[in-house]
């Protein structure tokens, strides 16, 4: 449902969703911190004229009642629940004036920049500039350095601090290092075995692909997601990602299973020129899962695929980011990718940048949901305990993973337990994010570690050995799995859901808090998570009710989707 008219915010209750641990706007003007990282060789300064491209983020107006509102959208008793903003709306009363705006693009342009792209809501400015430029610009140093497995790459090597004339209107920049500080999500597996191999011949459509990886029935099934009355129609879905696919591999994993696609065909939307078309990155297996995963599911939804060069920039992340929420196109968007939170720092940068996008996402009523990622407690691009950003972004849902077993016969539920352990091909992280500070809508919630937002929120399957039957490039090549898998059934099945509400979910981690909150996992009788009590991600096990491994469980849709309001 979209909101009429703006009212005043003021009268709204305060309710602290979780901001940054430290805010982007500091005193000093720090605006990007000095990136974090393990095995990096620094080799001196970068020559002066390497082009160097940057996003700079702004703030918003009104930006404690803009938490406010978001928080008051994703309460169900709130009569602001679910009354979401329009483009319009936002950006009269939220985005930064246009005076702010053509201030900072003057600034910009008089000390050298060129603007390669200015964005409607006014929250965004990709620039370049040589690389003494930026560093004049920013106070800072930017050096080359040597990545292990990365070749040479070049990061700032002091904080970036914004111009006096500046502080209050530049919040954030990214870009100022090119070193690779993501990746996705997904691993592959063995054959499971000729048993697991039979068909499941009750339904149409197999239980299993050839390739002995689940087909689209078994995840209906498990979570019991509400195909027969609704397979997404009228809604819209969204992947963010770095690569292409190829729609010849989709629609044979569809006629494969049997599944009709009653939607639109796919919408490419290239951020930054995009990436090689087709298979030409190594990440289009990312792409592949994801959107076969959510068209299998959700049949009838409109996808939108939102295709960056690579991961080589964070800027290309936030700008396809930034593209979601001017479209406003879409109910969901995943992330099938994510890296180690602390490798951003405290102050400006990717975290605190994707951690605005989002909110303003949650305002329009988009769900915006990432994997956990596939190395237990210990992030790709660090070494110690950690999280993974965007997931641990309090405004995105986190998705973690577990290992699901159905009987190969009658696709009834055997087992399903937390992912992880030897032999299990990864496992699914979760922890505690040292970036930002714990949600309201975490507050209270029994076994939560309360200094600081907490991962995952929800589970579904991840576990390669129990993964995805997968058709790339031609022929089945699975099973599949990883969180890579987990958040795009949560995708779909939250694209299923916001056609049975008839309205798009928009912010949904404080509904979901509050139906476990209020009802545990049952409500009348019917389950509506399903707890995850087996199980260890190298750190944290999973145990009685919410743990840091699984969250709150497994969602059970249909039931789910009655008293999560």
């Amino acid at each position: 449902m979209r909101l009429v008219s703006l009212t005043p915010l003021l009268a709204l209750p305060a309710f602290v969703i979780g901001t940054a641990v430290a805010s982007a706007a500091t005193p000093s003007g720090i605006v990007a911190s000095v990136p974090a990282g393990t095995g990096i060789r620094d080799l001196g300064r970068i020559p002066a004229a390497t082009r160097i491209s940057i996003a700079i983020s702004l703030p918003y107006r009104h930006h404690d009642e803009l938490e406010r509102l978001v928080a008051a959208q994703g309460d169900p008793g709130s009569p602001w629940y679910h009354h979401f903003l329009t483009r319009s709306q936002f950006d009269a009363y939220f985005s930064p004036e246009p005076q702010a705006y053509a201030r900072v693009l003057a600034s910009l342009k008089s000390a050298g920049f060129t603007i390669r792209h200015i964005y409607s809501n006014r929250s965004l400015v990709d620039a370049a500039a040589p690389s003494a430029v930026v560093e004049r610009y920013f106070s800072t140093e930017i050096h080359r350095v040597a990545p292990s497995g990365q070749g040479i790459r070049y990061q700032n090597v002091r904080p970036a601090i914004a111009p006096a004339d500046m502080r209050g209107l530049i919040e954030g920049v990214t870009g100022l290092d090119n070193v690779t500080r993501f990746r996705t999500a997904n691993q592959f597996a063995h054959a499971r075995g000729a048993a697991a191999a039979r068909p499941y011949l009750a339904v149409p459509g197999q239980l299993f692909g050839p390739d002995y990886g689940y087909g689209p029935t078994a995840f209906i099934d498990a979570y019991k997601i509400p195909t027969k009355t609704s397979v997404g129609k009228g809604q819209a879905s969204g992947v963010v990602i770095d690569a292409d696919f190829l729609d010849s591999d989709l629609a044979a994993y569809l006629q494969y299973f049997g599944v009709y696609r009653s939607g639109p065909p796919t919408a490419r939307v290239p951020i930054d020129g995009g990436p090689p078309p087709g298979l030409g990155s190594p990440d289009s297996v990312e792409t592949t899962l994801d959107v076969e995963t959510i068209v299998s599911i959700a049949p009838g939804t409109s996808l939108y695929v939102y295709e960056f060069p690579d991961f080589s920039n964070p800027q290309y992340i936030l700008d396809a980011y930034e593209q979601v929420v001017i479209d406003d196109y879409v109910g969901t968007a995943n992330s099938s990718f994510g890296g180690c939170e602390t490798q951003f720092g405290q102050d400006g940068g990717f975290a605190q940048m994707s951690n605005q996008i989002a909110l303003q996402g949650a305002a329009l009523g988009i769900t915006f949901h990432a994997s956990t990622g596939d190395s237990g407690n210990q992030t790709f691009g660090c070494s110690s305990t950690s999280v993974s950003s965007p997931a641990s972004d309090p405004y995105f849902t986190a998705i973690g993973g577990t290992s699901l077993y159905l009987n190969p016969s009658s696709a009834a539920l055997e087992h399903e337990y937390g992912w992880g352990g030897q032999g299990n091909f990864g496992a699914t992280g979760g922890g505690v994010s040292v970036v930002f500070r714990l949600p309201g809508y975490q507050h209270g919630v029994p076994n939560i570690i309360p200094t600081g937002r907490n991962i995952p929120d929800v589970s579904f399957d991840a576990d390669p050995a129990t993964g995805e039957s997968f058709y790339y490039a031609g022929a089945f090549q699975g099973p599949i799995g990883g969180t890579s898998l987990s958040s795009p059934i949560f995708g779909a099945a939250q694209t299923i859901t916001n056609q049975l509400r008839g309205s798009e979910g928009g912010f949904v981690n404080p509904s979901l808090y509050n139906a476990y909150r209020t009802y545990g996992y049952t409500h009348n009788g019917l389950p509506i998570f399903r707890d995850i009590t087996v199980g260890n991600n190298g750190f944290y096990p999973a145990k009685r009710g919410y743990d840091q491994m699984t969250g709150i469980g497994a969602e059970i849709v249909s039931n789910l989707a009655h008293v999560a309001r």
